[in-house]
């Protein structure tokens, strides 16, 4: 979903929204809705992480001195 920020919108309002796909998503797997939900969190992270490094890579050799 576009319209949410992991960084920006709490993690229960992402949730109140995502959990109609999640469970969807469970049920077509034959998952558990928790198993979705670790998942998720688990690609938030992940995703949360390598924006993180990217940023950081991005802005690596700038100087504040200059």
């Amino acid at each position: 979903m576009g319209d949410i920020d992991p960084q920006k919108v709490p993690i229960s309002e992402q949730l109140d929204k995502l959990k109609p796909i999640m469970e969807t998503i469970a049920k077509e797997q034959n998952r558990s809705l928790e198993d979705i939900f670790i998942e998720y969190m688990d690609l938030a992270s992940e995703f949360s992480v390598a924006n993180a490094s990217k940023f950081k890579e991005d802005y690596l050799d700038f100087d504040l001195n200059s």
